[in-house]
């Protein structure tokens, strides 16, 4: 079953590589549909919100990011690796939507939460720019 899950995982990253934004979206539903509690399942709520952006289904994306931030198996997911990501990935969302001022924070709680974060630069830059 794990082997299965890896799988489908896997191939919906692939997709989402090759620009079949569409297909990984397929892929990731089903992996949480039918693997809700395999190791990679916090990875497809995440790579889910990032198709859906590429897509630019961004109400989905939002909703994507934001199960990924509070539903995960850690206390709101802030233990996660990409938790950071998640939070600079969404505030670009959040922008998509005209959702100024929640972005402007949530860039400055990552900003504070993280400072030696890899997008800690960027997510500066957006913030400065907004």
């Amino acid at each position: 079953k794990e082997k299965n899950a890896f799988k489908l995982f896997s191939d919906g990253k692939s997709q989402f590589a090759l620009g079949n934004y569409e297909k990984a979206i397929e892929l990731f539903l089903s992996y949480l549909e039918n693997f809700s509690n395999s190791s990679n399942t916090e990875d497809s709520k995440l790579w889910l919100g990032r198709a859906y952006f590429a897509s630019e289904s961004y109400l989905n994306s939002k909703t994507a990011y934001e199960d990924f931030q509070t539903n995960g198996e850690f206390l709101h997911n802030q233990d996660h690796p990409k938790y950071a990501d998640s939070m600079y990935e969404l505030s670009r969302v959040l922008i998509k939507l005209n959702e100024i001022n929640e972005a402007k924070v949530l860039l400055s709680n990552m900003i504070e939460r993280y400072p030696g974060h890899a997008l800690t630069n960027k997510a500066t830059q957006l913030l400065q720019d907004l």
